[in-house]
């Protein structure tokens, strides 16, 4: 599976994550080893919050982005089949939009805006969106 990488950060990078159900989703991963938000030093944090206000912004610019969700959802790392595996502290961002997007063709409908996000979704879009996606991310960075 391909990574479409929208930042890379001296703590910190951001992907867009494969199910665009809500365009522009992705993942923001730190670099260390923490397991929980409060293992972060004072720089850490400093960084992680300019990247979410960088994202914030670019998804704004690039998409319209109405709203945005944050979750930390570190549940996964905790079941039997992943004990003892590596896994990185993450922060999964929704965007949310009052709107369609269209891009490539393709409409981005936020079928449940002004609800709670849907968690079992899976919409996978091809890789020139993908692509166009990360594109439009990246020009508003």
């Amino acid at each position: 599976m391909t990574e479409y990488l929208l930042l890379d950060n001296k703590y910190w990078k951001v992907v867009l994550h494969p199910d665009q159900y809500y365009l522009g989703r992705s993942v923001i991963i730190s670099k260390s080893t923490n397991k929980h938000l409060s293992q972060f030093s004072l720089e850490e944090m400093k960084e992680l919050f300019e990247v979410i206000k960088t994202l914030e912004a670019s998804l704004r610019k690039a998409f319209d982005a109405t709203l945005f969700n944050w979750t930390s959802l570190n549940n996964d790392s905790y079941k039997q089949e992943n004990i003892g595996k590596e896994s990185n502290f993450h922060l999964h961002l929704r965007p949310r939009y009052s709107h369609p997007v269209i891009i490539n063709g393709y409409t981005f409908q936020d079928r449940n805006f002004g609800e709670h996000y849907e968690r079992h979704t899976d919409e996978q879009v091809s890789d020139e969106i993908m692509e166009e996606i990360t594109k439009k991310i990246k020009m508003c960075l």
